[in-house]
């Protein structure tokens, strides 16, 4: 269900990384006011900085006593219960806490973690979320808490980003010696530029709940890997098992809210990176 967006919100993204950069640069594009909560990094010209550690409370500057919208949008210091447990469920306590006046809209940006296996069958956002790993378990309790702030939260759950700085399939596949084991588990996968826009797309829109962030085609990294080989040599792809593990996570919730997908598979993605990679560089 979608509400009227404000047509210009104050808002306060927490985490300004490659992907909260480039949905800041969206944000702004379409007239919002943005405060960029991050660690170190600087986030894109237009945008306020502030610094501060979310997991430390006293670390925290005073933020914007009028606030709109919470993007949350952070990446964990390590791939540990713990670092998950600070950033995502500490660390979104501590800034509800700090805009507790504002109890403005929360869009926490999630992941397809968050679902079970599926032994390779389909998974849409009526699907029950039941993680199996920490990282699943951790994203769902964060996602409870951001749903219990404002009855029109978002919960984004991002499929494997990929695009450019995040194109290890692609790099295993340019280097024949990599030790790089391919999974043929299926899973699901989004273009770094399709993520922020769709991020864009549905706060623009005033959308609500819960929208799973994927392309139109599930794949293993088996597949995909077989298919850029192929690609890279003029020869046809290899077939792959077809997996019997993973999930086929549906986008069909996000397409019907009228989001155009850039890239709809990781084909077309990925062939954008291997052109990337093989333009002349500049002297």
């Amino acid at each position: 269900m979608a509400d009227t967006a404000k047509a210009s919100e104050r808002i306060l993204l927490v985490g300004c990384g490659d992907l909260g950069a480039r949905i800041g640069v969206g944000l702004l594009a379409a007239g919002h006011q943005l405060t960029a909560l991050t660690r170190r990094r600087q986030p894109p010209v237009g945008v306020v900085a502030l610094h501060g550690d979310v997991g430390r409370a006293e670390t925290l500057p005073t933020l914007p006593a009028s606030i709109d919208r919470l993007i949350y949008v952070l990446t964990p210091a390590a791939r540990t219960a713990e670092a998950y447990q600070l950033a995502y469920v500490t660390g979104l306590r501590h800034v509800l806490a700090a805009l507790a006046p504002c109890r403005p809209r929360v869009t926490f940006i999630s992941s397809t973690a968050v679902y079970a296996d599926a032994a390779g069958g389909g998974v849409d956002e009526t699907t029950p979320a039941r993680p199996e790993a920490f990282n699943g378990q951790v994203m769902l309790a964060a996602e409870q808490l951001a749903a219990a702030a404002h009855a029109d939260s978002l919960c984004l759950r991002l499929g494997g980003i990929y695009g450019p700085g995040h194109d290890h399939l692609l790099q295993a596949a340019l280097a024949p010696s990599s030790r790089l084991s391919a999974s043929s588990i299926i899973s699901n996968r989004i273009h770094i530029d399709d993520a922020a826009a769709a991020v864009c797309h549905l706060i623009a829109g005033g959308h609500r709940g819960v929208f799973n962030i994927v392309d139109s085609e599930p794949a293993s990294s088996a597949q995909v890997l077989a298919w850029l080989a192929a690609e890279l040599t003029g020869s046809v792809a290899e077939p792959v098992t077809p997996p019997q593990q993973g999930r086929r996570i549906s986008n069909q919730r996000l397409l019907e809210s009228g989001f155009d997908l850039r890239y709809r598979s990781w084909r077309e993605g990925y062939r954008a990176l291997l052109e990337a990679s093989q333009r002349p560089r500049p002297c």
